[in-house]
């Protein structure tokens, strides 16, 4: 079915599973679809109570939010081999892709990083755990003996490219707001953002006066009360005190903001280049501007 210049395909599929209105295509179903095509003006959104699995096959989409995944709302994205998806929002205060507060996402490449049961594999020291029996990315049955982790690595992997509105973070919480829960299993993924003090993916920042960096408080320890990524292969993202108005931010570091205090980059396969963010509030400066 197409709705808002987008093609909803997979078995089951039905009207009653999206809905259409006020330029945001709802999704409704659980039930695992593929989806293609383009809109400048409408955006996605997984509301809560909804576990959205979805298979994205080449779409771009600008709108003011262009993926907003509600609290208590799950969005599993598969990246189609060999094809770029985009999403990017115009509103200044809204990530590309939306999940703060009690929201959950979770992006993979088209070899899924789960074993021959359905279970999610959790690395062991960087490798497949001994005696998890999984399918590798040539299609064979294998039993691992500490296998490497590129062995869950497709050999075409789709990208997705996320471009934040710029008071938020690219990826993730929106202005003020704690990044959700995010993990990276696979595929290519960039993260960039617009105007202002801005973050690669976590928690929101506020914005300052144009031109005037913040002033950054201390720096606190990472703690769960944020973002949480589940436990995958991880490495310490290195902290920055501050990336100028539309400037790239690499997916592979965070950049921090007077809001967000500190971030846990997390990947379980080799290819995946991307953020999940651990985001705790610290106190704004008095020296910041006052907000509009």
């Amino acid at each position: 079915m197409t709705l808002g210049g987008f093609t909803m395909v997979g078995e089951g599929i039905q009207a009653s599973d999206f809905t259409l209105a006020s330029n945001l295509l709802t999704i409704n179903t659980d039930k695992p679809f593929t989806i293609s095509g383009s809109s400048t003006t409408v955006g996605l959104v997984v509301p809560a109570g909804v576990k959205a699995h979805m298979t994205l096959d080449g779409i771009t989409v600008s709108a003011g939010c262009a993926f907003d995944i509600k609290a208590g709302g799950e969005a599993h994205l598969i990246l189609a081999d060999g094809k770029t998806n985009s999403f990017t929002s115009t509103n200044v205060n809204y990530p590309g892709i939306h999940c703060g507060t009690g929201a959950v996402l979770s992006i993979d490449d088209a070899v899924p990083n789960i074993d021959v049961d359905g279970k999610p594999i959790t690395p062991a020291q960087g490798q497949i755990p001994a005696g998890t029996k999984y399918i590798d990315n040539t299609g064979a049955e294998r039993m691992s003996t500490g296998d490497y982790l590129t062995l869950l690595d497709s050999p075409n992997r789709g990208t997705l490219v996320v471009h934040g509105g710029g008071d938020g973070a690219a990826l993730g919480g929106a202005y003020r707001e704690d990044g959700g829960s995010m993990t990276f299993n696979g595929g290519r993924i960039q993260v960039t953002n617009g105007v202002g003090p801005n973050s690669g993916s976590g928690g929101g920042s506020p914005s300052t006066a144009a031109g005037s960096p913040p002033t950054l408080p201390t720096m606190a320890p990472a703690s769960a009360a944020g973002g949480t990524a589940a436990p995958r292969r991880s490495s310490r993202a290195s902290l920055s005190p501050r990336i100028p108005p539309a400037r790239a931010t690499s997916a592979s570091t965070a950049a921090t903001s007077n809001q967000t205090a500190a971030r846990t980059a997390t990947a379980s396969d080799a290819g995946a280049t991307a953020i999940a963010s651990t985001a705790t509030t610290a106190t704004t400066p008095s020296s910041l501007p006052a907000v509009p």
